[in-house]
Parts: C-alpha cells; structure tokens; sequence
C-alpha cells in the first residue's frame, strides 16, 4: 500500500476548502439579482463573468506552468481560442490565429 505523502494530504484538504468557498462566493452572486436593491444591465452581467471566467482559466494555466506542464498550457489555451496580451490579460485568438490554429490541427 502506498502511504500518501503530508503534502498530498495538505493539499487535497486545504483545496477542498478552497473550492467550497469558491463555489459558495459564486452562488452569493444570485443576491445581486435582486431587483427590489440593485439595478444592472446586461453588460454588466457579462463583464462580471468575464472576470470569473479569466480568473478560472488564468489560474488552471498557472497549475500547468508550475508543474511544468507548458505544451499543455500552449494547448488549453489555444483549444479554448485564447492567448495572453501585452498586458498579460487573457483574450480571444484575433481570427486570422484562430484559423491557423485549426489548420495546424488537421495538418498533423
């Protein structure tokens, strides 16, 4: 029987944590949607979930990088249509990527 190592369980519980709260802080958005004490539009609806959704990503691409993973990385990202800017935020592909990168995929 393999014994796990105190990292592994360290991690294992304290992202069990992290995940819970993540999770529960996400469900707490359905407040704002009250219409009785908050007014917003759609846009605004979408940049918030823009943020989330960068963050998520941007932080599953730190896991890939830390543990060395880059092709990996270069891969999530580009299946996703996503790439980093001069400002290291996460965009989409411009169009003329995007094609090139599908065209690359049926090339090999």
């Amino acid at each position: 029987m393999i014994r796990r190592s105190e990292k592994e369980i360290n991690f294992k519980r304290i992202s069990e944590k992290k995940v819970a709260k993540v999770i529960e802080d996400i469900h707490d958005l359905r407040k704002l949607t009250n219409s009785n004490y908050y007014e917003f539009s759609s846009d605004e609806i979408d940049q918030i979930f823009r943020e989330i959704n960068q963050a998520i990503f941007r932080e599953r691409i730190n896991f890939f990088r830390v543990t060395h993973r880059d092709d990996e990385a270069k891969k999530f990202m580009q299946k996703n249509g996503l790439m980093f800017d001069d400002n290291g935020e996460i965009v989409p592909l411009p169009e003329e990527e995007k094609k090139k990168t599908l065209f690359d995929r049926f090339k090999k």
